[in-house]
């Protein structure tokens, strides 16, 4: 999979846009069709619609993000371990829970997938959360660093970033 940051550069190649980082030298298999390129005012016609959480501690994972997010359930939680965290007042995404069999791996110095939460009191957020059972994941902070790395009760890291005034 191709990973893609401020190095990355785009060279048109006849009605295609190839993406591609500058070093290595490899070539990423993401094409985007020239009449897209050129259209302005471009709305995505998509949109994040529920972030996934697969959950080893299922009940306890519930209880904590409704806690954390004030979300409610869409529907009532299903046998085999699913449930769609809706927000009441529907602005945010969905938050969905999904029950697997074996607890979190340790995935190495970062997670693939994580959530920001954004706010203008990050302390009061962060002791918030760890009382209902977020834990602290330790790393070494930056001073111009905005944010607070956690861990919900299945390990799964997650960042409060504190808010410009």
């Amino acid at each position: 999979m191709a990973r893609f940051d401020h190095t990355t550069s785009a060279k048109a190649r006849k009605d295609f846009l190839v993406i591609h980082r500058r070093k290595p030298s490899w070539v990423a298999p993401t094409l985007l069709p020239s009449f897209l390129r050129r259209r302005r005012n471009w709305e995505a016609q998509v949109k994040i619609g529920s972030i996934v959480v697969r959950c080893y501690r299922f009940d306890w994972m519930l209880a904590f993000w409704q806690e954390a997010l004030g979300y409610e359930p869409r529907d009532p939680q299903k046998e085999d371990g699913w449930v769609v965290l809706c927000d009441p007042e529907g602005r945010g995404p969905n938050l969905s829970l999904e029950r697997v069999g074996e607890p979190l791996e340790p995935l190495g110095e970062t997670s693939r997938v994580h959530l920001d939460f954004y706010t203008r009191d990050q302390e009061g957020e962060v002791e918030r959360l760890l009382g209902i059972g977020a834990r602290r994941y330790h790393r070494e902070y930056r001073p111009e660093d905005d944010f607070v790395v956690l861990e919900d009760p299945d390990g799964n890291r997650f960042c409060v970033v504190q808010l410009p005034e």
